[in-house]
């Protein structure tokens, strides 16, 4: 009993050590390419539904005070409709904040109704993108990509879903913006894996 210890005790040891001289994964870049934000290896996305909110002003000053601390700002704005077209619910108070700060952003971008039809037509997924990108290019360099959270789709959709994610994940690279992935809401646990 005692050497399986010894050796859980070395393994530990060991495993820290190589993590601590490890190379730290490299932060994503500030906007502008200003490098002001440090963050070393950890990276902080603060996600933001500012519909569910009794004090937008309040959250927004917070952001504020905190913005320093914040790799990007991930705004529950965009929601895609089973024809592809892209419900914007960002707002001017939000928009005015984040560019006068300087606060980089990541807006999320979920799936209406947990409906995945979107998915199922390429010529929507195309509509999708289209719109997405519009969005993306209309906040500039403040814009570092989107987060793509669509949940509660059928088990079915799994092919469809990886298309429309490297659609867009194309698109967004080619103009050298980020695309992240929350894990997919289904309704079969078994068929998505990550």
């Amino acid at each position: 009993m005692r050497r399986f210890f010894a050796v859980m005790v070395l393994f530990l040891f060991l495993g820290t050590a190589c993590s601590w001289w490890a190379p730290a994964p490299r932060p994503m870049p500030a906007p502008g390419g200003d490098g002001g934000r440090a963050h070393g290896s950890l990276q902080v996305i603060v996600f933001y539904d500012e519909e569910g909110s009794p004090d937008v002003r309040g959250d927004l000053s917070l952001l504020v005070a905190e913005k320093d601390r914040v790799t990007a700002l991930s705004p529950h704005w965009y929601r895609v409709a089973p024809d592809g077209e892209v419900e914007d619910r960002s707002t001017p108070l939000v928009w005015e904040t984040v560019r006068q700060e300087r606060i980089p952003l990541m807006p999320l971008v979920t799936n209406k109704k947990g409906k995945d039809s979107v998915l199922l037509h390429p010529e929507r997924q195309e509509r999708a993108v289209a719109s997405l990108l519009q969005k993306v290019e209309e906040g500039g360099d403040l814009v570092l990509g989107l987060i793509l959270d669509f949940e509660l789709l059928e088990p079915a959709s799994r092919e469809a879903l990886t298309q429309f994610t490297e659609l867009l994940a194309r698109a967004l690279h080619s103009r050298g913006k980020k695309l992240g992935v929350a894990d997919p809401g289904v309704l079969d646990r078994k068929v998505f894996s990550l």
